[in-house]
């Protein structure tokens, strides 16, 4: 059991001990975590939100995971139809707001496992199938046969530089710092993946906006992205931006247990900005970026991760060290540097390579 209050978390346990439960109480959700990865256990009860890891987040991680899966309650102060859904579609298999009765968790419990011979539910959620949003002209960056393009079928130059962010747990308030030190760059458009539910990304954007002095906008489907702009991806949508710089949003599956997912928006990204393209991994639970900065650097571009000893949770950006991707490690404080200064010499090359260019096309 997680619960950060440890008024509620004794009274919990007291009722699940009378009613015949062993119990292991955390008080934090990278606690709970710990607890997890050295034991199997039937049952998952946690709080929604709590320091360090979120319940969500740690829900996350381990439906992430190949071990195997408990029961997992969700019990929380956020009372609303749309908690409840993000709960259920991250994994969970049982949403209740608090405050409850200990009997009607026990009854849940109980109630499982009277209706199935084993004693952990090992199925995912199903995946919500939407048919995708997105332009039927939309070029991704796998070839007609499924294979990746190659490099060298990219010959077009962008216009200016793609800069992709990806964050999950610890990412809104790390993300917030970093922005305040970093400057505004007038030759890239930034695209900023962050887990979380719907209903928080419309005043998140707007909040970066009057606290970062970026203009941060909530993308939208079929916006043309312009230098100078950053665009954070809306809840329940995986945003991608195709080769004529225009976001497209669809709710195609879930990836790395997530939507929106870093990985979607990386390829895409990788593919319309080629070398001029820069992904950023940051604190957050799981995998997800992994693949797509293998796909950035496929196409040349630029991978940086934050330093994960200077993450609150460094699973993201260790995922892609352990994945042998050749990156840039940077600590929080230094990050915002990093990405202007790799900013400035993408910039440099651009500039120098479009007027090389077109004083070939002069001279011809």
């Amino acid at each position: 059991m997680a619960e950060d209050n440890p008024t509620s978390a004794s009274f919990l346990r007291m009722h699940l001990e009378k009613a015949g439960y062993y119990v292991i109480t955390a008080y934090n959700g990278a606690r709970a975590l710990e607890y997890w990865k050295k034991d199997d256990y039937d049952v998952v009860i946690t709080d929604w939100m709590m320091p360090i890891v979120d319940g969500v987040e740690m829900l996350r991680y381990i439906r992430g995971s190949n071990r195997k899966q408990p029961f997992v309650i969700i019990y929380t102060a956020l009372n609303s139809e749309s908690a409840r859904k993000y709960s259920l579609e991250c994994g969970a298999n049982e949403f209740f707001a608090k405050p409850i009765e200990p009997s009607v968790l026990i009854a849940s419990i109980e109630k499982q496992f009277s209706n199935t011979s084993e004693q952990i539910h090992q199925t995912q959620p199903a995946v919500r199938r939407v048919p995708a949003t997105g332009s039927k002209n939309f070029k991704s960056s796998k070839a007609p046969d499924g294979g990746h393009i190659s490099v060298t079928q990219r010959q077009v130059l962008p216009p200016f530089i793609g800069i992709c962010l990806a964050l999950s747990t610890g990412g809104p308030i790390t993300l917030t710092d970093m922005l305040t030190k970093l400057p505004r760059l007038d030759n890239a458009a930034v695209f900023i993946v962050l887990h979380g539910p719907s209903w928080m990304m419309d005043s998140f954007a707007q909040r970066l906006t009057n606290v970062t002095g970026h203009t941060v906008l909530l993308a939208e489907h079929g916006m043309q992205a312009k230098p100078g702009i950053m665009y954070l991806a809306a809840g329940d949508h995986h945003m991608q931006v195709n080769n004529n710089y225009t976001i497209e949003l669809n709710q195609e599956p879930k990836e790395n247990y997530v939507r929106p997912a870093a990985d979607p928006l990386f390829r895409t990204c990788a593919f319309a900005f080629g070398k001029y393209c820069v992904g950023v991994v940051m604190t957050g639970l799981g995998s997800d970026g992994t693949k797509g900065s293998e796909e950035i650097h496929n196409h040349k571009g630029s991978i940086i991760i934050q330093d994960p000893l200077s993450c609150i949770a460094p699973p993201m950006p260790n995922s892609v060290l352990k994945a042998g991707i050749p990156c840039t490690k940077i600590h929080i404080d230094n990050l915002h540097s990093s990405i202007e200064q790799t900013y400035k010499l993408l910039l440099v090359d651009l500039q120098r390579t479009t007027s090389a260019i077109s004083g070939k096309l002069q001279r011809a």
